[in-house]
Protein backbone atom coordinates (compact mmCIF):
# COMPACT_ATOMS: atom_id res chain seq x y z
CA UNK A 1 0.00 0.00 0.00
CA UNK A 2 1.03 3.41 -0.45
CA UNK A 3 -1.90 5.30 1.48
CA UNK A 4 -1.30 8.10 3.69
CA UNK A 5 -4.63 6.97 5.56
CA UNK A 6 -3.75 7.52 9.24
CA UNK A 7 -1.07 10.44 10.06
CA UNK A 8 2.46 9.44 11.21
CA UNK A 9 6.01 10.41 10.33
CA UNK A 10 9.33 8.40 11.25
CA UNK A 11 12.88 9.20 11.21
CA UNK A 12 15.87 6.31 11.23
CA UNK A 13 18.95 7.50 13.06
CA UNK A 14 22.33 5.61 13.26
CA UNK A 15 23.18 4.17 17.39
CA UNK A 16 26.40 5.76 16.46
CA UNK A 17 28.89 4.82 19.76
CA UNK A 18 26.03 3.77 21.35
CA UNK A 19 25.05 -0.32 21.97
CA UNK A 20 21.79 -1.61 21.69
CA UNK A 21 21.03 -1.54 25.25
CA UNK A 22 22.30 1.78 25.97
CA UNK A 23 20.14 3.36 23.49
CA UNK A 24 16.91 1.68 24.89
CA UNK A 25 18.05 2.98 28.57
CA UNK A 26 18.33 6.59 27.49
CA UNK A 27 15.18 6.15 25.05
CA UNK A 28 12.78 5.17 28.30
CA UNK A 29 14.58 8.35 30.57
CA UNK A 30 13.09 10.25 27.40
CA UNK A 31 9.95 8.78 27.45
CA UNK A 32 9.09 9.65 31.40
CA UNK A 33 11.24 13.11 30.67
CA UNK A 34 8.27 14.15 28.01
CA UNK A 35 5.50 12.45 29.98
CA UNK A 36 4.67 10.06 27.39
CA UNK A 37 3.05 7.13 28.73
CA UNK A 38 4.53 3.75 28.60
CA UNK A 39 2.72 0.61 27.22
CA UNK A 40 6.04 -1.41 26.19
CA UNK A 41 9.26 -2.32 26.56
CA UNK A 42 11.13 -5.03 24.93
CA UNK A 43 15.00 -5.73 24.26
CA UNK A 44 14.41 -4.47 20.58
CA UNK A 45 12.53 -0.78 21.01
CA UNK A 46 9.73 1.05 23.37
CA UNK A 47 6.10 2.04 22.52
CA UNK A 48 4.31 5.00 24.69
CA UNK A 49 1.67 7.06 24.04
CA UNK A 50 1.58 10.96 24.03
CA UNK A 51 -0.72 12.76 26.15
CA UNK A 52 -4.63 12.96 24.74
CA UNK A 53 -6.23 16.27 24.66
CA UNK A 54 -9.56 17.84 24.22
CA UNK A 55 -8.76 17.94 20.01
CA UNK A 56 -6.84 14.64 20.45
CA UNK A 57 -6.70 11.07 21.76
CA UNK A 58 -2.51 11.44 20.91
CA UNK A 59 -0.03 9.92 18.83
CA UNK A 60 1.74 6.17 19.45
CA UNK A 61 5.33 6.42 19.61
CA UNK A 62 7.71 3.64 18.74
CA UNK A 63 11.24 3.09 19.19
CA UNK A 64 12.54 -0.09 16.96
CA UNK A 65 16.22 -0.37 17.75
CA UNK A 66 18.61 -2.58 15.66
CA UNK A 67 21.95 -3.67 15.53
CA UNK A 68 22.95 -0.62 13.73
CA UNK A 69 20.34 2.07 13.73
CA UNK A 70 17.44 3.00 15.70
CA UNK A 71 13.77 3.79 13.52
CA UNK A 72 11.04 6.40 15.83
CA UNK A 73 7.85 6.42 14.14
CA UNK A 74 5.26 8.21 15.73
CA UNK A 75 1.12 7.91 14.67
CA UNK A 76 -1.95 9.51 15.51
CA UNK A 77 -4.12 7.63 17.51
CA UNK A 78 -8.35 7.71 17.23
CA UNK A 79 -10.46 9.66 14.63
CA UNK A 80 -7.59 11.71 13.10
CA UNK A 81 -6.85 12.15 9.50
CA UNK A 82 -4.69 15.59 10.11
CA UNK A 83 -2.05 16.10 12.69
CA UNK A 84 -1.11 19.47 12.07
CA UNK A 85 2.21 18.70 12.76
CA UNK A 86 2.04 16.68 16.05
CA UNK A 87 4.08 13.12 15.20
CA UNK A 88 6.82 15.34 13.34
CA UNK A 89 7.13 17.77 16.99
CA UNK A 90 7.08 14.10 19.15
CA UNK A 91 9.97 13.12 16.95
CA UNK A 92 12.11 16.14 16.84
CA UNK A 93 11.38 16.18 20.80
CA UNK A 94 12.24 12.81 21.39
CA UNK A 95 15.36 13.45 19.60
CA UNK A 96 15.83 16.85 21.41
CA UNK A 97 15.94 14.99 24.97
CA UNK A 98 18.04 12.51 23.87
CA UNK A 99 20.57 14.73 22.92
CA UNK A 100 19.89 16.36 26.05
CA UNK A 101 20.17 14.13 28.66
CA UNK A 102 22.50 11.27 27.34
CA UNK A 103 25.50 13.01 28.19
CA UNK A 104 24.87 13.15 32.20
CA UNK A 105 25.05 8.76 32.06
CA UNK A 106 27.79 6.72 32.77
CA UNK A 107 28.92 2.74 31.72
CA UNK A 108 27.35 2.07 36.13
CA UNK A 109 24.18 3.49 35.44
CA UNK A 110 23.54 1.85 32.01
CA UNK A 111 24.07 -1.78 33.50
CA UNK A 112 22.27 -0.89 36.26
CA UNK A 113 18.84 1.10 34.81
CA UNK A 114 19.30 -1.82 32.04
CA UNK A 115 18.60 -4.70 34.73
CA UNK A 116 15.71 -2.81 36.52
CA UNK A 117 14.44 -2.84 32.68
CA UNK A 118 14.93 -6.21 32.44
CA UNK A 119 11.74 -6.84 34.49
CA UNK A 120 9.20 -4.61 32.61
CA UNK A 121 10.41 -6.41 29.06
CA UNK A 122 7.30 -7.72 27.37
CA UNK A 123 8.43 -11.00 25.14
CA UNK A 124 6.05 -11.69 22.47
CA UNK A 125 6.58 -14.85 19.80
CA UNK A 126 7.03 -11.99 17.91
CA UNK A 127 8.54 -8.93 18.90
CA UNK A 128 5.24 -6.74 18.85
CA UNK A 129 8.33 -3.81 18.50
CA UNK A 130 10.39 -5.18 16.01
CA UNK A 131 7.10 -5.74 13.85
CA UNK A 132 6.75 -2.47 13.40
CA UNK A 133 3.76 -1.04 11.11
CA UNK A 134 4.21 -1.77 7.76
CA UNK A 135 1.66 0.52 7.47
CA UNK A 136 4.14 4.00 8.70
CA UNK A 137 6.77 1.96 6.70
CA UNK A 138 5.10 2.30 3.41
CA UNK A 139 3.20 5.59 3.32
CA UNK A 140 3.01 8.51 1.40
CA UNK A 141 1.62 11.84 1.74
CA UNK A 142 -0.80 11.98 -1.00
CA UNK A 143 -4.28 11.87 0.02
CA UNK A 144 -5.96 11.77 -3.24
CA UNK A 145 -5.22 7.77 -2.69
CA UNK A 146 -8.01 8.09 -0.03
CA UNK A 147 -9.98 8.23 -3.59
CA UNK A 148 -8.61 5.18 -4.98
CA UNK A 149 -9.89 2.03 -5.21
CA UNK A 150 -6.83 -0.47 -4.38
CA UNK A 151 -6.09 -3.70 -2.29
CA UNK A 152 -8.42 -3.78 0.69
CA UNK A 153 -9.37 -0.68 0.48
CA UNK A 154 -11.47 -1.02 -2.23
CA UNK A 155 -14.78 -0.70 -1.31
CA UNK A 156 -14.93 2.67 0.78
CA UNK A 157 -13.89 4.77 -2.08
CA UNK A 158 -16.62 3.28 -4.36
CA UNK A 159 -19.04 4.11 -1.34
CA UNK A 160 -17.69 7.95 -1.49
CA UNK A 161 -18.24 8.25 -5.82
CA UNK A 162 -21.48 6.94 -5.22
CA UNK A 163 -22.60 9.24 -2.41
CA UNK A 164 -21.25 12.10 -4.12
CA UNK A 165 -22.88 11.04 -7.61
CA UNK A 166 -26.28 10.97 -6.01
CA UNK A 167 -25.62 14.58 -4.23
CA UNK A 168 -24.16 15.95 -7.70
CA UNK A 169 -27.13 14.42 -9.59
CA UNK A 170 -29.47 15.88 -7.13
CA UNK A 171 -28.03 19.35 -7.12
CA UNK A 172 -28.15 19.57 -11.16
CA UNK A 173 -31.90 19.30 -10.80
CA UNK A 174 -32.48 21.82 -8.95
CA UNK A 175 -32.42 20.58 -5.07
CA UNK A 176 -30.70 23.48 -2.80
CA UNK A 177 -26.92 22.47 -2.27
CA UNK A 178 -27.42 23.39 0.98
CA UNK A 179 -30.75 23.35 2.74
CA UNK A 180 -32.90 20.98 0.38
CA UNK A 181 -36.54 20.91 0.27
CA UNK A 182 -38.63 18.13 1.86
CA UNK A 183 -40.43 17.48 -1.01
CA UNK A 184 -36.71 17.77 -2.52
CA UNK A 185 -35.75 15.03 -0.22
CA UNK A 186 -38.83 12.64 -0.80
CA UNK A 187 -38.81 12.81 -4.35
CA UNK A 188 -34.84 12.01 -4.21
CA UNK A 189 -35.67 8.59 -2.17
CA UNK A 190 -36.07 10.14 1.91
CA UNK A 191 -37.02 7.54 4.13
CA UNK A 192 -40.89 8.59 5.36
CA UNK A 193 -43.43 6.28 6.92
CA UNK A 194 -46.14 7.44 5.22
CA UNK A 195 -44.38 6.66 1.85
CA UNK A 196 -42.16 3.66 2.70
CA UNK A 197 -45.34 1.50 4.38
CA UNK A 198 -47.32 2.61 1.78
CA UNK A 199 -45.19 0.13 -1.23
CA UNK A 200 -42.82 2.12 -1.90
CA UNK A 201 -39.99 -0.13 0.39
CA UNK A 202 -37.15 0.79 -1.72
CA UNK A 203 -36.59 4.05 0.32
CA UNK A 204 -35.05 1.83 2.96
CA UNK A 205 -32.14 1.73 0.99
CA UNK A 206 -32.43 5.01 -1.26
CA UNK A 207 -32.28 6.86 2.36
CA UNK A 208 -29.18 5.76 2.83
CA UNK A 209 -27.49 7.97 -0.03
CA UNK A 210 -29.00 10.64 -0.08
CA UNK A 211 -28.10 13.88 1.72
CA UNK A 212 -29.45 16.80 3.50
CA UNK A 213 -27.21 19.47 2.21
CA UNK A 214 -23.43 19.81 1.35
CA UNK A 215 -22.08 20.06 4.87
CA UNK A 216 -23.90 16.59 5.87
CA UNK A 217 -22.41 14.94 2.73
CA UNK A 218 -19.14 15.81 4.15
CA UNK A 219 -19.59 15.13 7.63
CA UNK A 220 -20.95 11.36 6.58
CA UNK A 221 -17.90 10.73 4.22
CA UNK A 222 -15.29 12.01 6.28
CA UNK A 223 -16.63 9.25 9.08
CA UNK A 224 -17.12 6.80 6.45
CA UNK A 225 -13.26 7.11 5.20
CA UNK A 226 -12.46 7.35 8.12
CA UNK A 227 -14.39 3.48 9.42
CA UNK A 228 -13.43 2.35 6.55
CA UNK A 229 -9.90 2.51 6.43
CA UNK A 230 -9.70 0.32 9.79
CA UNK A 231 -12.29 -1.89 8.86
CA UNK A 232 -12.57 -2.57 5.60
CA UNK A 233 -9.13 -4.77 5.82
CA UNK A 234 -10.19 -6.67 8.47
CA UNK A 235 -13.67 -7.48 7.08
CA UNK A 236 -12.51 -7.58 3.05
CA UNK A 237 -15.16 -6.45 0.63
CA UNK A 238 -17.67 -8.81 0.63
CA UNK A 239 -18.43 -8.82 4.21
CA UNK A 240 -17.76 -5.01 4.80
CA UNK A 241 -20.41 -4.08 1.80
CA UNK A 242 -22.80 -6.60 3.07
CA UNK A 243 -22.96 -4.90 6.28
CA UNK A 244 -22.77 -1.75 5.44
CA UNK A 245 -25.99 -2.26 3.10
CA UNK A 246 -27.50 -4.64 6.25
CA UNK A 247 -26.94 -2.47 8.81
CA UNK A 248 -28.11 0.68 7.33
CA UNK A 249 -31.75 -0.91 6.20
CA UNK A 250 -32.04 -1.94 9.66
CA UNK A 251 -31.46 1.92 10.62
CA UNK A 252 -34.13 3.26 8.44
CA UNK A 253 -36.29 0.72 9.79
CA UNK A 254 -35.32 1.71 13.49
CA UNK A 255 -36.48 5.16 11.89
CA UNK A 256 -39.64 4.08 10.00
CA UNK A 257 -40.63 2.31 13.73
CA UNK A 258 -39.97 4.88 15.64
CA UNK A 259 -40.45 8.21 13.85
CA UNK A 260 -44.02 8.98 12.48
CA UNK A 261 -43.71 11.87 10.25
CA UNK A 262 -39.86 12.68 10.09
CA UNK A 263 -38.34 12.41 7.03
CA UNK A 264 -35.21 10.92 7.34
CA UNK A 265 -32.19 10.71 5.13
CA UNK A 266 -28.16 10.28 4.98
CA UNK A 267 -25.11 7.57 5.48
CA UNK A 268 -25.08 8.10 8.99
CA UNK A 269 -27.58 4.92 9.90
CA UNK A 270 -25.08 2.71 7.43
CA UNK A 271 -21.80 4.62 8.82
CA UNK A 272 -23.09 4.21 12.37
CA UNK A 273 -24.12 0.77 11.54
CA UNK A 274 -20.58 -0.15 10.75
CA UNK A 275 -19.05 1.53 14.01
CA UNK A 276 -20.82 -0.98 15.52
CA UNK A 277 -19.45 -3.70 13.88
CA UNK A 278 -15.68 -2.26 14.63
CA UNK A 279 -17.03 -1.87 18.39
CA UNK A 280 -17.89 -5.24 18.73
CA UNK A 281 -14.39 -6.09 17.25
CA UNK A 282 -12.54 -4.15 19.33
CA UNK A 283 -13.42 -6.29 22.20
CA UNK A 284 -12.02 -9.53 20.83
CA UNK A 285 -8.45 -10.39 20.08
CA UNK A 286 -8.68 -10.31 16.46
CA UNK A 287 -6.79 -6.36 17.07
CA UNK A 288 -3.65 -5.88 19.00
CA UNK A 289 -4.40 -5.02 22.39
CA UNK A 290 -2.93 -1.62 22.67
CA UNK A 291 -4.33 -0.19 19.61
CA UNK A 292 -7.74 -1.47 20.43
CA UNK A 293 -7.85 0.39 23.69
CA UNK A 294 -7.37 3.40 22.08
CA UNK A 295 -9.60 2.54 18.70
CA UNK A 296 -12.35 1.75 21.26
CA UNK A 297 -12.10 4.88 23.24
CA UNK A 298 -12.31 6.63 20.13
CA UNK A 299 -15.17 4.80 18.73
CA UNK A 300 -17.22 5.68 22.05
CA UNK A 301 -16.36 9.31 21.76
CA UNK A 302 -17.94 9.56 17.80
CA UNK A 303 -20.93 7.65 18.97
CA UNK A 304 -21.30 9.56 22.47
CA UNK A 305 -20.75 13.15 20.59
CA UNK A 306 -23.30 12.06 17.36
CA UNK A 307 -25.86 11.01 19.89
CA UNK A 308 -25.72 13.95 21.45
CA UNK A 309 -25.92 15.95 18.96
CA UNK A 310 -29.22 14.69 17.80
CA UNK A 311 -31.17 14.64 21.80
CA UNK A 312 -32.16 18.48 21.07
CA UNK A 313 -31.65 18.93 16.95
CA UNK A 314 -33.48 17.26 13.82
CA UNK A 315 -31.00 14.70 13.58
CA UNK A 316 -32.48 10.67 13.33
CA UNK A 317 -31.33 9.38 16.47
CA UNK A 318 -33.62 6.31 15.99
CA UNK A 319 -31.91 5.92 12.45
CA UNK A 320 -28.10 6.22 14.39
CA UNK A 321 -29.14 3.42 17.61
CA UNK A 322 -30.22 1.12 15.11
CA UNK A 323 -27.66 1.52 12.69
CA UNK A 324 -25.15 0.84 15.88
CA UNK A 325 -26.93 -1.90 17.82
CA UNK A 326 -27.17 -4.05 14.58
CA UNK A 327 -23.46 -3.13 13.51
CA UNK A 328 -22.39 -4.39 17.14
CA UNK A 329 -24.82 -7.66 16.88
CA UNK A 330 -23.57 -8.45 12.88
CA UNK A 331 -20.12 -8.04 14.34
CA UNK A 332 -20.26 -10.70 16.82
CA UNK A 333 -22.11 -12.76 14.69
CA UNK A 334 -19.36 -12.17 11.64
CA UNK A 335 -16.48 -12.69 13.98
CA UNK A 336 -16.11 -16.45 14.13
CA UNK A 337 -15.84 -16.10 10.29
CA UNK A 338 -13.31 -13.31 10.23
CA UNK A 339 -10.87 -15.58 12.35
CA UNK A 340 -11.77 -18.85 10.30
CA UNK A 341 -11.61 -17.27 6.81
CA UNK A 342 -11.12 -20.40 5.32
CA UNK A 343 -14.14 -21.94 6.39
CA UNK A 344 -16.79 -21.51 4.52
CA UNK A 345 -19.66 -23.11 6.50
CA UNK A 346 -18.86 -20.10 8.70
CA UNK A 347 -18.93 -17.45 6.37
CA UNK A 348 -22.37 -18.98 5.04
CA UNK A 349 -24.03 -19.01 8.28
CA UNK A 350 -23.09 -15.54 8.79
CA UNK A 351 -24.64 -13.68 5.39
CA UNK A 352 -27.63 -16.24 5.58
CA UNK A 353 -28.33 -15.47 9.02
CA UNK A 354 -27.52 -12.36 8.50
CA UNK A 355 -30.45 -11.60 5.63
CA UNK A 356 -32.87 -14.22 8.12
CA UNK A 357 -32.57 -11.20 10.52
CA UNK A 358 -33.19 -8.68 8.31
CA UNK A 359 -36.03 -10.29 6.68
CA UNK A 360 -37.52 -10.68 9.93
CA UNK A 361 -36.75 -7.25 10.87
CA UNK A 362 -38.40 -6.11 8.17
CA UNK A 363 -41.66 -8.10 8.16
CA UNK A 364 -42.06 -7.02 12.26
CA UNK A 365 -41.84 -3.50 11.25
CA UNK A 366 -44.11 -3.21 8.01
CA UNK A 367 -46.81 -5.19 10.27
CA UNK A 368 -46.75 -3.78 13.65
CA UNK A 369 -46.08 0.11 12.33
CA UNK A 370 -49.20 1.90 11.52
CA UNK A 371 -49.22 5.72 10.10
CA UNK A 372 -51.60 7.66 10.53
CA UNK A 373 -50.21 10.37 7.90
CA UNK A 374 -50.73 7.72 5.29
CA UNK A 375 -53.97 7.17 6.34
CA UNK A 376 -54.34 10.84 5.99
CA UNK A 377 -52.76 11.32 2.46
CA UNK A 378 -55.13 8.60 1.36
CA UNK A 379 -58.13 10.35 2.58
CA UNK A 380 -57.45 13.97 1.76
CA UNK A 381 -57.03 12.33 -1.58
CA UNK A 382 -60.46 10.99 -1.57
CA UNK A 383 -61.34 14.60 -0.18
CA UNK A 384 -59.96 15.74 -3.37
CA UNK A 385 -62.18 13.96 -5.94
CA UNK A 386 -65.23 14.45 -4.18
CA UNK A 387 -64.64 17.92 -3.50
CA UNK A 388 -64.28 18.40 -7.41
CA UNK A 389 -67.55 16.34 -8.02
CA UNK A 390 -69.00 18.22 -5.58
CA UNK A 391 -68.17 21.34 -7.48
CA UNK A 392 -69.12 20.03 -11.00
CA UNK A 393 -72.64 21.33 -10.07
CA UNK A 394 -71.99 24.92 -11.49
CA UNK A 395 -71.71 23.34 -14.77
CA UNK A 396 -75.06 21.81 -14.07
CA UNK A 397 -78.18 22.87 -16.64
CA UNK A 398 -80.31 25.24 -14.60
CA UNK A 399 -83.39 23.12 -15.54
CA UNK A 400 -81.24 20.16 -13.91
CA UNK A 401 -79.98 21.96 -10.75
CA UNK A 402 -82.52 21.91 -8.11
CA UNK A 403 -82.09 18.00 -8.60
CA UNK A 404 -78.16 17.83 -9.02
CA UNK A 405 -78.26 20.28 -5.54
CA UNK A 406 -79.11 16.97 -3.43
CA UNK A 407 -77.28 13.96 -5.72
CA UNK A 408 -74.27 15.99 -6.38
CA UNK A 409 -74.08 18.79 -4.41
CA UNK A 410 -74.77 18.08 -0.93
CA UNK A 411 -74.23 13.89 -1.64
CA UNK A 412 -70.59 15.21 -1.78
CA UNK A 413 -70.16 17.77 0.60
CA UNK A 414 -71.38 15.80 3.09
CA UNK A 415 -69.13 12.81 2.42
CA UNK A 416 -65.87 14.94 2.59
CA UNK A 417 -67.37 16.54 5.94
CA UNK A 418 -67.65 12.33 6.93
CA UNK A 419 -63.70 12.60 5.81
CA UNK A 420 -63.07 15.16 7.91
CA UNK A 421 -64.80 14.40 11.13
CA UNK A 422 -63.09 10.38 10.55
CA UNK A 423 -59.63 12.40 10.46
CA UNK A 424 -60.55 13.81 14.20
CA UNK A 425 -59.75 10.97 15.31
CA UNK A 426 -55.89 10.05 14.25
CA UNK A 427 -52.47 11.76 15.99
CA UNK A 428 -51.63 14.30 13.16
CA UNK A 429 -49.57 16.98 13.55
CA UNK A 430 -50.97 20.67 15.28
CA UNK A 431 -50.35 22.39 11.69
CA UNK A 432 -52.26 19.82 9.63
CA UNK A 433 -55.20 19.80 12.12
CA UNK A 434 -55.24 23.20 12.45
CA UNK A 435 -55.66 23.13 8.26
CA UNK A 436 -58.36 20.37 9.06
CA UNK A 437 -60.30 22.54 11.19
CA UNK A 438 -60.49 25.07 8.29
CA UNK A 439 -61.45 22.40 5.59
CA UNK A 440 -64.18 21.73 8.05
CA UNK A 441 -65.22 25.31 7.82
CA UNK A 442 -65.16 25.76 4.37
CA UNK A 443 -67.14 22.28 3.49
CA UNK A 444 -70.13 23.59 6.78
CA UNK A 445 -70.07 26.46 4.44
CA UNK A 446 -70.67 25.01 0.91
CA UNK A 447 -73.16 22.81 2.77
CA UNK A 448 -75.27 26.01 3.99
CA UNK A 449 -75.10 27.95 0.83
CA UNK A 450 -76.68 24.62 -1.19
CA UNK A 451 -79.20 24.14 1.21
CA UNK A 452 -80.43 27.72 1.32
CA UNK A 453 -80.71 27.51 -2.64
CA UNK A 454 -82.53 24.25 -2.20
CA UNK A 455 -84.82 25.74 0.03
CA UNK A 456 -85.46 29.15 -1.65
CA UNK A 457 -85.97 26.92 -4.74
CA UNK A 458 -88.43 24.83 -3.38
CA UNK A 459 -90.39 27.62 -1.42
CA UNK A 460 -90.22 29.22 -5.20
CA UNK A 461 -88.86 32.13 -3.87
CA UNK A 462 -86.30 34.77 -5.61
CA UNK A 463 -83.07 33.76 -4.68
CA UNK A 464 -81.22 36.55 -2.40
CA UNK A 465 -78.17 37.89 -4.00
CA UNK A 466 -76.82 39.67 -0.91
CA UNK A 467 -77.65 35.99 1.09
CA UNK A 468 -75.29 34.39 -1.75
CA UNK A 469 -72.68 37.03 -1.31
CA UNK A 470 -72.65 36.86 2.39
CA UNK A 471 -71.41 33.24 2.12
CA UNK A 472 -69.89 32.91 -0.86
CA UNK A 473 -67.31 36.12 0.86
CA UNK A 474 -66.91 33.80 4.04
CA UNK A 475 -66.18 31.21 1.72
CA UNK A 476 -63.39 32.97 0.33
CA UNK A 477 -62.21 34.40 3.71
CA UNK A 478 -62.04 30.49 4.28
CA UNK A 479 -59.94 29.62 1.17
CA UNK A 480 -57.54 32.44 1.92
CA UNK A 481 -57.10 30.99 5.34
CA UNK A 482 -56.70 27.63 4.40
CA UNK A 483 -53.88 28.38 1.92
CA UNK A 484 -52.08 30.87 4.26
Amino acid sequence: MSLKLIPNSSQSLSLGELTKEQYLVIASEVVEELNWKLQFISPNGIIANSKSSITSLGEEIRIVITNEYVNIFSKSLGMQLFDYGKNNRNINNFINKFNEIMPTFDEEEYVEIYKELNNEFVLYETDLISNSDTLILENDNNLSSLFIPKDDYYVTPILLYLNLLIFIIMVLSGVSIFQPEIQDLLNSGANYRPKTLDGEWWRLITSNFIHIGIFHLFVNLFALIYIGIHLEPLLGRIKFISLYLVTGIIASLSSLWWNENIVSAGASGSIFGIYGVFIALLTTSLIEKNARKTMFKSMLIFVFINLSNGINSNIDNAAHIGGLLSGIFFGYIFYPAIINSNKKVLQYFSFVFSLVVLTFSTIYVFSTTTSDMAIYFKKTEEFSKLEQIALSINDIPENQFELAIEQIGLSNWNKCLNILNELEDLSLPENIENLNIKLKEYVELRIKILKYIQNTLKSNKPINKDSINFYNQKIINTMESINN
